[in-house]
């Protein structure tokens, strides 16, 4: 019954991790600014990350250009076929505050 409730606990444990975001970089694979949405490519995130501009934390105007390096957090997630989601992108070498 102990070893049950140990595989249980890693388990839990396991799915905790998961859910909590993880810091990386990568490249902006792609990016449509009419539709507010791209995706970054990155050794943290296999098969890429999707990326809605209300993730992306600059003043302005809010979208990234293919190509273009970045910095962010990312959860586990079923975003339209990809297994990551962003929750906050930035471009400078400093992560912005939350707002």
């Amino acid at each position: 019954m102990e070893l049950h409730s140990r595989s249980t606990a890693a388990i839990a444990e396991a799915a905790v991790l998961q859910t909590e975001a993880m810091t990386s970089v990568g490249t902006v694979r792609t990016f449509d600014t009419d539709e507010g949405w791209g995706v970054i490519d990155g050794p943290d995130v296999p098969g890429g990350c999707w990326v809605s501009f209300s993730a992306i934390a600059v003043e302005g105007y809010r979208e990234l250009a293919p190509g273009q390096h970045v910095s962010f957090r990312a959860e586990a997630a079923n975003q339209d076929g990809f297994a990551y989601r962003a929750v906050k992108v930035w471009t400078g070498a400093i992560e912005p505050p939350d707002q």
